[in-house]
């Protein structure tokens, strides 16, 4: 269709079978992952990259004239042979690019959006949780170290005093206790220094992938023209990564 205007429907058409085309991919990713090729996200996936596509095609149709493209070419109404001979009218793509590449970049900040989403929230619920145990916890200790302590004030007695059998089997009972309680201490200590270095090792790994090239930026970041199959499978390889992202940071929130 070079040398002529592509149509609002010509797009729709491009776009939607790009959208299918890429979803198919992540599916076969995901099989190949874990066997089951399940996408919990795939509905809406599809979704935003159905309503992406639904902007753009508004927009070129709205600015069509501003643009100097016919509006009859752009709706798909004009059927004028001498008008796709002469090439009237700007190319959508007169800058060289095709509208494969123009929809996997749009798909692919489709993804990094709703992945940053992902990210903000797997982040709030990880620090609810870890607050919530780690004030339990630390509940839990203050109460136990003031029940040992109380123990130990109760326990006091004279070495020399002459001890009775009642007095005897009570200073085993209060030993016992003091002995549970502080097992339930160290418990509780091991508990909470679990919960440190968990927290302490997701945000390392949080740090480390604020740290990784956008996606985007690196794809932008390249000025030269390769095959688009090349092409293809680097965006590909990108949005797979994204996803295992996503399912990284869910297994371990679940795990926290």
């Amino acid at each position: 269709r070079q040398g002529r205007t592509m149509s609002v429907p010509e797009f729709r058409e491009i776009l939607l079978r790009e959208t299918e085309r890429h979803l198919g991919k992540l599916e076969k990713a995901a099989l190949a992952e874990d066997g089951t090729g399940e996408l919990p996200n795939l509905p809406e996936l599809r979704r935003l990259a159905n309503s992406m596509s639904d902007n753009i095609l508004n927009r070129l149709t709205d600015h069509a004239a501003s643009w100097g493209v016919d509006a009859d070419v752009i709706n798909g109404t004009d059927n004028s042979e001498s008008k796709e001979r002469s090439g009237e009218g700007a190319s959508l793509f007169a800058d060289g690019a095709s509208p494969g590449r123009a929809q996997l970049e749009a798909r692919c900040r489709e993804l990094e959006v709703l992945l940053q989403q992902r990210r903000m929230e797997e982040e709030r619920r990880k620090e609810e949780v870890l607050s919530r145990f780690k004030a339990e916890y630390d509940t839990i200790l203050r109460q136990r170290e003031q029940e040992l302590e109380e123990v130990r004030q109760a326990a006091t007695f004279d070495p020399e005093a002459e001890v009775s059998d009642a007095d005897a089997a009570k200073m085993q009972e209060f030993t016992e206790q003091v002995q549970r309680i502080q097992g339930q201490i160290e418990k509780t200590k091991d508990a909470v220094g679990k919960l440190d270095g968990k927290k302490k090792g997701l945000e390392k790994i949080e740090g480390q992938q604020r740290k990784a090239v956008h996606p985007i930026e690196a794809l932008l970041a390249s000025t030269i023209d390769g095959n688009h199959d090349e092409e293809d499978q680097a965006l590909a390889d990108k949005i797979r990564h994204g996803e295992q992202v996503c399912k990284r940071m869910r297994r371990l929130a679940a795990g926290a």
